[in-house]
């Protein structure tokens, strides 16, 4: 049975309150129940083939002036391939390979018929070809050709295998190559099931500062797989760098409040009560407001500060979940009540 989006929600505010193993409140209160869209998303893969080769237009009449049989053929396939007839590039790669079996361009000819065949549909065909680059070391295809082996693997699900080929696609000389295979290659081990790996993983891409599009991404999946794992400080750190340097507002909802809340785990309550706030202020995220309103509402129920309590409540009430919506009226009804407000 499919879960609606509400359920799915719900489900997930469950699983993230088992994972930091949240004690229930104090005087009978229900068990803390954080709420979160699984904001997961993987930027575009900035993938692109190598460079093109440039056809060789004959320069004269003479011998000299004119390119031999081996750089014609190649000359004329990468043509027919420019233009986009990739069934007819199919058959000239072919031709060039069967005639010039050890040709100076062989991995531009692996390469290319890979990925003719690739935009024929042609699959399997396509990675036997992008397996032969692989061999060439040396050549500028071989990162190209294990990140399309690899991306074809990671569709499949087929995860263990994806990730050694993402590994190779990281030795591309391209800083954009290098990342988006490193990302994805942590998303791999993630997803086979090799957690610390994939913290690892993530860590290296987080790691690498400027111009890096899967840095913030890296650091919302580092501070996750920590806190499953428990390493409550080590998520700590990821939540609370990634709330200091995105201007997502998802994401640095999503980092507030589970800084909050690891905060609070390991007994800092006055940062926990400043990651709160900030997002409970924060323009956008609120999805995530509703959580930090709750947690917020509970910290100043304990202390005793009910003036805070009415304060926070008067915000504007937040759609929590039914399972909370009780022990919020509750606390916020004694808040009034405390303050004589009947």
């Amino acid at each position: 049975m499919s879960l609606s989006p509400i359920s799915d929600r719900r489900l997930r505010r469950l699983s993230l309150a088992a994972m930091l193993s949240l004690a229930p409140l104090s005087g009978g209160w229900a068990q803390d129940v954080p709420k979160a869209v699984p904001v997961d998303p993987a930027p575009e893969t900035p993938v692109e083939p190598p460079p093109k080769a440039t056809p060789v237009t004959p320069g004269g009449d003479s011998p000299a002036a004119r390119p031999d049989a081996d750089q014609n053929a190649i000359d004329y396939a990468n043509l027919v391939y420019s233009k986009k007839y990739y069934d007819m590039a199919v058959k000239e790669y072919k031709n060039y390979l069967s005639k010039f079996p050890s040709g100076r361009s062989v991995d531009i000819a692996y390469y290319r018929l890979g990925e003719s065949l690739l935009k024929e549909g042609k699959e399997t065909e396509a990675e036997k070809w992008y397996l032969k680059n692989l061999s060439i070391k040396g050549s500028q295809y071989v990162a190209p050709a294990a990140y399309r082996l690899a991306s074809l693997r990671y569709n499949r699900k087929d995860y263990k295998t994806a990730g050694p080929y993402f590994a190779i696609a990281e030795t591309s000389p391209k800083k954009k190559i290098q990342l988006s295979a490193g990302y994805y290659r942590a998303r791999s081990l993630k997803l086979s099931g090799d957690t610390q790996a994939s913290i690892a993983a993530y860590q290296k891409i987080a790691d690498v500062e400027g111009e890096n599009d899967y840095r913030e991404t890296s650091l919302l999946a580092i501070g996750r797989l920590q806190a499953e794992a428990k390493n409550n400080e080590a998520a700590l750190v990821a939540f609370a760098k990634l709330a200091e340097e995105t201007a997502k507002p998802d994401y640095k909802a999503e980092a507030l409040v589970m800084a909050g809340m690891l905060s609070n785990k390991l007994e800092k309550p006055d940062d926990a009560k400043s990651y709160f706030e900030k997002a409970m202020s924060i323009e956008g995220g609120d999805e995530w407001k509703p959580d930090a309103q709750y947690q917020l509402i509970k910290t100043f129920t304990e202390d005793g500060d009910y003036k805070k309590v009415i304060a926070i409540y008067s915000k504007g009430r937040f759609a929590v979940p039914e399972v909370l919506e009780p022990n919020m009226l509750l606390m916020v009804g004694k808040a009034y009540r405390e303050e004589k407000r009947y």
